[in-house]
């Protein structure tokens, strides 16, 4: 299989530790966020791309792609601060080669004080 999951989350918690250097990352699922600003990576899908398979190797080229959720609980400034750290994200998964399919604000119905963001990004890679 081939996963770029490590490099993709160091890369946005290096870009994060110069610009947000309170902000937290993870890279699992978690209901309730204890401190913000959090980003949250998930590599949602790896798939082997068929048309690049040879007949003595099946995985040659994977599609990857990650969703980022952005959370911030800010009392003034909350959208501002997701959509700055969403610009920087994108700005790290393009140096990556990714391409950004989406990037919304989610309603966050179970607590209206957090403001959250979400991305998904795409690239083809190679092993």
């Amino acid at each position: 299989m081939i996963t770029i999951e490590n490099q993709v989350v160091d890369a946005i918690a290096n870009a994060l530790s110069v610009a947000f250097p309170t902000a937290t990352i993870g890279s699992e699922y978690t209901r309730t966020v204890s401190k913000f600003p959090y980003v949250e990576v998930v590599e949602m899908d790896n798939s082997v791309l068929q048309r690049a398979s040879y007949l003595n190797q099946i995985e040659v080229m994977a599609q990857l792609t990650y969703e980022i959720n952005i959370f911030s609980n800010k009392k003034s400034g909350r959208k501002a601060e997701c959509k700055a750290i969403a610009e920087l994200v994108d700005d790290t998964m393009q140096s990556m080669g990714f391409y950004r399919m989406m990037l919304n604000q989610v309603l966050n119905y179970e607590d209206a004080t957090v403001y959250r963001m979400v991305g998904r990004w795409q690239k083809i890679q190679g092993k």
